[in-house]
């Protein structure tokens, strides 16, 4: 059995003493190279700063061409079952991101205020709970307003009286129904 020796460097954890006296291991040359050549490389950097905006596109791209997919893969049509599975996933994200919304903004207005001055938060506090009273009061006038319009609940009561028939529930159904 022979050893066939290769040219090729290897890395290694042993120490270097470069000009300027810095002692780094082969690893971290390295390492620090690459990272200089990413620095001097402009798309890279340009990428690397526009990453999220990339995969969003890259995400809304995907779906569209996922739908001409199941579009074109369907020759019959489909079923409200078989849209009802297709949904859920779309129905979920939505969900997800709706869940997100509300602590993600009150966060940012949390630490927002926190870093203001007492003046100037005294300020915005009152303004705050002025346009939370006008906004509260014009909700209220214009649901009396629709309420004397519309007459709710003077509907057709033959519709109400009339019975459709009962859905046939599977357990994939009840199962997506716990995940909703």
């Amino acid at each position: 059995m022979s050893i066939v020796k290769t040219n090729k460097p290897r890395l290694s954890l042993r120490a270097f003493t470069n000009k300027t006296g810095e002692t780094r291991t082969e690893i971290e040359r390295r390492g620090s190279a690459m990272v200089q050549a990413v620095k001097r490389n402009p798309v890279v950097a340009c990428i690397r700063g526009n990453l999220l905006t990339l995969c969003t596109l890259l995400g809304v791209i995907l779906g569209i061409v996922v739908g001409f997919v199941l579009r074109a893969s369907q020759e019959t049509k489909w079923t409200p079952r078989n849209i009802m599975y297709i949904k859920f996933v779309g129905e979920l994200f939505l969900r997800m991101l709706k869940m997100l919304i509300v602590p993600l903004i009150a966060s940012s207005l949390i630490s927002a205020v926190g870093g203001l001055d007492l003046s100037l938060s005294k300020k915005i506090g009152i303004r705050a709970v002025g346009y939370y009273m006008i906004t509260t009061i014009l909700a209220v006038i214009l649901g009396l307003v629709l309420v004397v319009v519309i007459h709710p609940g003077h509907g057709d009561l033959d519709a109400i009286q009339r019975t459709g028939a009962a859905r046939n529930i599977t357990t994939v159904d009840t199962l997506m129904d716990l995940i909703r």
